[in-house]
């Protein structure tokens, strides 16, 4: 039996920011970098994405939770960034797999729940501490 969503979705854009041992601004601007070469890759604009996916969670213990600066979760994508002025489907997914968040966006696709999909995966090991040492993020 062949599935039902054979051929019916692809992944069309791909996007990375720059890797780097030291960043020189927050993981949540990072993200919106590579998010940004993503859409673009695909030949479409920011403000065609209505549809959102992550998995956020950094994979160490001791990470740290702040929005942008530890993690990039959606929040953080449509509060910062230039996509569609309503998303109208988002999943982010804190447990389970990585792939969790493509297999929901998959799905989300199919069910006609959104046209686009941005996937992305935010990772530092870089800990706050040593951001803040470094003066590029503050409290």
């Amino acid at each position: 039996m062949v599935w039902a969503g054979k051929g019916k979705t692809a992944v069309v854009g791909l996007g990375m920011s720059k890797l780097t041992r030291r960043a020189d601004k927050p993981l949540g601007a990072l993200a919106l970098d590579a998010c940004y070469a993503a859409i673009a890759d695909a030949g479409l604009k920011p403000s065609d994405i209505d549809g959102l996916a992550t998995y956020p969670d950094q994979p160490f213990r001791g990470a740290g939770n702040r929005d942008g600066e530890d993690l990039v979760n959606a929040l953080y994508i449509m509060t910062h960034g230039e996509m569609a002025p309503d998303i109208k489907w988002y999943a982010q997914i804190s447990t389970g797999m990585i792939a969790s968040a493509p297999i929901e966006g998959v799905n989300a696709l199919i069910s006609g729940a959104c046209n686009y999909v941005l996937f992305w995966r935010a990772r530092s090991e870089e800990h706050t501490s040593e951001l803040q040492s470094r003066g590029l993020i503050s409290y």
